[in-house]
């Protein structure tokens, strides 16, 4: 039989844990990829039926998601923009809005390990 621990409430941010604040170089940058995408007229390149982006497409690019992409180009706006365009080309092309669904994952839902690691040292709860 599982072992089930609490989970415990996480600690609060400390200034030193909280994420820094973007340079002006930076948040200049990520306000240039999300104009680039948040264009009237926007389509996805080698796009023929369809090339505007649909709202969970728009929903995915959050923030967060871009500031990703622009860390991982080391904030070339150009690069991260193509990486963005090629991802979101990948997830129509894979089926992600269509072929994966909620009845298309739920056999693998008994048999996932769901792993949480806390805030608090040395501390890791497994649940099954």
């Amino acid at each position: 039989m599982p072992v089930h621990e609490p989970i415990f409430p996480p600690m609060p941010l400390t200034d030193e844990k909280r994420p820094k604040a973007l340079q002006g170089a930076q948040e200049e940058k990520r306000l240039e990829v999300l104009a680039h995408f948040t264009k009237e007229d926007y389509k996805l390149p080698n796009v023929e039926k369809d090339a505007e982006l649909m709202e969970v497409e728009k929903f995915w690019l959050t923030n967060d998601c871009i500031l990703r992409y622009l860390r991982a180009t080391k904030w070339d706006v150009p690069s991260a923009i193509k990486r963005l365009e090629t991802t979101l080309l990948w997830r129509r092309e894979f089926g992600f809005y269509t072929f994966v669904t909620a009845e298309h994952v739920e056999p693998e839902v008994p048999i996932f390990v769901f792993v949480l690691i806390s805030n608090y040292p040395n501390t890791i709860f497994l649940r099954v």
